[in-house]
């Protein structure tokens, strides 16, 4: 896996997951605590206004729906490749993930659920469905479900003047000039949907289910890097230190 170039966050997933297969069958101590890849824990980030503003204003129609759904929804990559048509209630104004199983598709923890969404999208998605003719909300060119959502993604980014300009390849291309920046991924976009929704007041409990997480721990994971930026913190650490004299502060 190392020489495959993986992530050590990716290779510790899949040790564990083979861990736990072998425990199953109760094989045991194959590697102790010091032959298990180290990797340090990414603070979990979402997208600020001013990020999602610019991005949706270098964005081509096509561009610009997609993301809004990304972000409207809280979806996954593959729930929204496989979001169909009759996943979406245009009356409830809801959007489904549905298992679609002779597709190769089941839900994470194999949970379905519904989320609901703003009324603007429910009104793009009404018009974008009367221009389809394909059972996927968002197909790819030959009709199935598109895997290109990340491409897509960065090269927006690239176009709007958004990257961070020190990502680089094993092969030495930069973020600077290359649709390649990490710092824009799919998955923040659930990140910033749960920001959102809990700056609004949804309780955190409401924010989970609509995530589909099976456990709290991980809401709250998404949502501790946001309340560190909020304007209540800014308030309380300035309350804090209103008493101290920084030399040179305006």
């Amino acid at each position: 896996l190392q020489e495959r170039g993986l992530s050590q966050r990716t290779i510790y997933n899949h040790i564990a997951r083979i861990g736990t297969l072998l425990l199953s069958h109760k094989i045991v101590g194959l590697l102790d605590a010091n032959d298990k890849p180290k990797y340090d824990e990414r603070e979990v980030a979402a997208y600020d206004s001013d990020q999602v503003d610019a991005l949706f204003a270098a964005a081509n129609a096509e561009e610009r729906m997609t993301f809004q759904f990304f972000l409207g929804t809280g979806f996954r990559e593959q729930e929204v490749m496989f979001c169909s048509w009759k996943n979406v209630d245009f009356k409830g104004k809801v959007v489904a993930v549905r298992s679609k199983p002779e597709m190769g598709f089941r839900p994470k923890d194999k949970e379905e659920r519904s989320v609901p969404v703003p009324d603007s999208l429910i009104a793009a998605l009404a018009k974008r469905k009367q221009q389809s003719n394909s059972m996927f909300v968002f197909p790819g060119p030959d009709g199935k479900p598109n895997g290109h959502f990340l491409r897509m993604l960065q090269k927006v980014a690239l176009r709007a003047g958004l990257n961070c300009g020190e990502c680089l390849t094993k092969d030495g291309k930069s973020c600077a000039t290359q649709a390649i920046c990490r710092e824009w991924g799919l998955h923040k976009f659930r990140k910033t949907f749960a920001t959102m929704h809990n700056e609004a007041g949804v309780p955190v409990t409401t924010i989970q289910k609509w995530l589909g997480h099976s456990d709290l721990a991980t809401t709250l994971r998404y949502l501790a890097t946001a309340d560190l930026r909020s304007e209540r913190t800014r308030h309380q650490v300035n309350s804090t230190f209103s008493g101290l004299k920084i030399e040179g502060a305006a």
